[in-house]
Parts: C-alpha cells; structure tokens; sequence
C-alpha cells in the first residue's frame, strides 16, 4: 500500500498557541517553494515548511530506503525532536507526513534492530513509539488492538489482526482504514490538496473540533455533547469566530490568525 500508504497516513495538525517562538531557519536552506527547518536530529527525518499560498503546512517527510522506513531508535528521536518542536510553533497549521521511498510509506518496527534489543530495552522501545505518536493526537491511547476495531469495526479489525494479512488500497478504503485510494505517484499531491483545504480555515475551531472528536469517542453520548458544547465556548470569544462572520458578509475569503 505504498501509494495509499502516504494519503492515508499523511496526518494532519493544527496548532494556534501564541507567544511560542517559531523554528529558527538558516538561510542557506531558503528556496522559493520549501524552507528546511532546523534543527533536525535525525538524517531519516526531513523536515520541510511550505512557504507562498502554502504557508502554513509542514511536510514531515521519513527517509530511510534502506529499510523502507522501518522505525528505529534514530529515527524514532527524530520523530519525538519534530512533534515537539512543532507543537510550540505557532506558525504550523498543519503537518503532513509523506515518505521519499517508493512504493512504501512505514515498514513499522526496524525488527533487525529490535533483534539485538534486551527486553526491557524493547519494552522502553515501544512506550517511546507510542508516546511519540500520541503527540498527533491519534487517540488518546496508542495500540493497534484498540485502534483497528475503532477505524473498521470488531469483525474486520479480528480478521485482520489475528491472519495477519496485506491488503490493498481499494479494501483499505472500503472498509474505512483509509479515506482515498489514488494511483501511484498521486499520493503527495492529494495529501497535500487536503492539507491545504485545512490549512485555510481557523486553527482553533479545527483545534476544537479535533479535541471533540477524539476525546467524545472515548465517552457516552450525552458527555460527548457536553464536551462539544465546551468546545464550541472556547471559540465564542475569539477574533478568528469575529473574522469568519465579517468575511462571509463581506463575501470574501477569512484571513484567520489563530487569536
């Protein structure tokens, strides 16, 4: 699902603190399309902020052919190093994930490398790989036993994980675990028509909506209402909720600012 693997899995986040200092970026890296951010702490980490009508989205791109992306402990600190830096920058809006190796996205765990691990080294391994990719906001807790069932169902999930077997992109999206199938190559380029959809509408009512939705899944009805209900408070006072009203009056596009 190497195509399939990158929309599906080029995941996107949305941040509005203020007063939290951006990246300092070197000149050196500066081109009229991308800006690398620095520092990295990983070579299989690439890390690239869009800049012109982009600005905004930062494009997370894994670097490992060797392995097809197979997560180790190198690229594992690379990984944490990203997602916490870029939780305190305020000027990305969103994040896509992608890959630079062809027809893969993520081998998963770097089992050569897990191999030579003692078990108490792999048990640290894994709290570390799902404490890092709790950082996306997922869900609220990481584990593909309780992830699976809640993307396809119980029956599908139990299928899948006690045969263990590859499907393909077309099933993948039929059965929910991903949203679009595209042709080879198309992946980037649909991620990145999504990204930028997102990219242009208020950070903190997308920051809302993603608390109501992950944190409401995990609740009954009734307090997941009253979790929305909160949420939509948070977005009473603020000039972003000011800009959308006086933009659609005024029939032209918002200018949100995450304030």
């Amino acid at each position: 699902m190497g195509a399939l693997g990158m929309v599906t899995r080029s995941l996107t986040r949305h941040y509005s603190k203020k007063n939290s200092g951006p990246f300092k970026l070197h000149h050196q890296y500066q081109s009229w399309r991308t800006l690398i951010l620095e520092p990295l702490s990983s070579e299989s980490v690439q890390v690239r902020r869009l800049s012109d009508a982009d600005s905004g989205i930062v494009e997370v791109n894994l670097h490992r052919p060797e392995t097809k992306n197979a997560i180790g402990n190198e690229m594992l600190r690379g990984l944490r190093h990203t997602f916490e830096t870029l939780e305190m920058d305020d000027e990305a809006n969103v994040v896509m994930i992608s890959s630079s190796v062809p027809k893969a996205f993520c081998a998963g765990a770097d089992l050569k490398e897990r191999k030579e691990m003692t078990a108490s080294e792999v048990q640290f391994f894994v709290n570390s790989l799902r404490s890092t990719f709790a950082l996306l906001e997922l869900l609220n807790r990481a584990g593909g036993t309780q992830r699976l069932p809640r993307l396809v169902g119980k029956a599908v999930a139990k299928e899948l994980i006690f045969t263990g077997r590859r499907i393909e992109a077309k099933e993948a999206m039929s059965i929910g675990l991903a949203n679009y199938a595209v042709p080879a190559g198309e992946a980037r380029p649909k991620a990145l028509e999504i990204a930028r959809e997102i990219n242009s509408k208020g950070p903190i009512a997308i920051r809302m909506a993603k608390k109501a939705i992950n944190d409401g899944i995990e609740v009954d009805l009734q307090a997941a209402l009253d979790l929305e209900e909160e949420c939509y408070e948070q977005l009473l006072n603020t000039n972003d909720r000011l800009e959308g009203l006086a933009a659609f009056a005024e029939k032209r596009k918002p200018m949100y600012r995450g304030e």
